[in-house]
C-alpha cells in the first residue's frame, strides 16, 4: 500500500492521536445545564456537530482558510453559542468561557490506545514525529499535560501557522517542522478532505484512518481501522 522508507510521522490530532474524555457533547450537556439547557447528551451531540460543520463548510467554501488565535476563539464562541442558542447572551458567554477553558486543561483529553502503540513504536525505532492540528495555542499545553511533547519534533497549530488545512501553506509549514521533503513525510489523520486530500496534494504519502469504516469503499488502499496497521511501515 505505501512506498518505502519514510524520514518522518505527521499525525492529526483531535480524532486521530486525542478524543475528548469524556465525549465533548457530555461536557457541553453538563456545562450547559448549569446555565440553564435543558439539552439532552443527543442534542448536544447533534447541534454541537452540526455547528462544526457549518464552520468547516464556511472556510472550505471560502477557499481562504487564513486563521490566528483571534480567529480560532471566535470560531469557537460561535460554536458554543449555536449549542446554546435558546439561553441569553449572558450565559452563552459564560458557557462558552467555561468549555474553551474546560478543553484547554490535559486532563480534558486522553490518547487513542492504537496512537498510544504508533507513538511508542515510532520513538523506540528513532523515527520523529510531528503533530498537525486545526487547533489554537491551547494544544500544546494540552500535549505538554500528557507529556507528547517529549515523544514529538514539533507541533505545527493552524492558528500559529496562520492556514487551516486543507491550504498548501498549513503542509507547507509541517514539512518544513519535519525537516525532509515532503515525499518523505507519512501523513495520518482522521478527515478526508482536510487530511487525506489536503496532504496529498501537498506532495506528503497520506492515510486516513477510519475507526468507523466509513470510507472503506471510497478510499480502497489508503484507510486504515486501526494506527497499529501502519507500525510496519515505520521500519526500513
Amino acid at each position: 500500500m505505501l512506498p518505502g522508507k519514510f524520514s518522518c510521522l505527521a499525525l492529526d490530532a483531535v480524532g486521530t492521536v486525542l478524543r475528548p474524555q469524556p465525549a465533548a457533547a457530555v461536557a457541553y450537556h453538563r456545562v450547559g445545564q448549569e446555565f440553564g439547557a435543558r439539552l439532552s447528551v443527543e442534542e448536544a451531540a447533534r447541534r454541537l456537530r452540526a455547528a462544526y460543520l457549518a464552520e468547516e463548510g464556511h472556510d472550505l467554501g471560502s477557499g481562504l482558510l487564513r486563521t490566528d488565535e483571534d480567529r480560532e476563539h471566535a470560531r469557537w464562541r460561535r460554536i458554543v453559542h449555536s449549542v446554546f442558542a435558546e439561553l441569553p447572551e449572558t450565559a452563552r458567554n459564560a458557557c462558552f468561557e467555561r468549555l474553551f477553558g474546560h478543553f484547554a486543561r490535559a486532563d480534558a483529553w486522553q490518547l487513542y490506545d492504537d496512537a498510544r502503540q504508533l507513538l511508542q513504536a515510532a520513538t523506540a525505532l528513532g523515527m520523529p514525529v510531528v503533530l498537525a492540528s486545526n487547533f489554537d495555542r491551547r494544544l500544546l499545553a494540552v500535549c505538554r499535560g500528557l507529556r507528547l511533547d517529549e515523544q514529538l519534533r514539533g507541533c505545527v497549530v493552524s492558528s500559529l501557522v496562520g492556514y487551516r488545512k486543507p491550504h498548501q501553506r498549513f503542509f507547507d509549514a509541517l514539512v518544513e517542522t519535519c525537516r525532509c521533503p515532503a515525499d518523505r513525510v507519512l501523513y495520518v489523520g482522521d478527515s478526508y478532505v482536510n487530511d487525506l486530500l489536503g496532504a496529498r496534494a501537498a506532495g506528503l504519502t497520506a492515510v486516513l484512518v477510519d475507526r468507523s469504516d466509513r470510507f472503506q469503499k471510497e478510499c480502497p488502499g489508503w484507510t486504515v481501522s486501526s494506527l497499529t496497521t501502519l507500525l510496519e511501515c515505520l521500519h526500513d
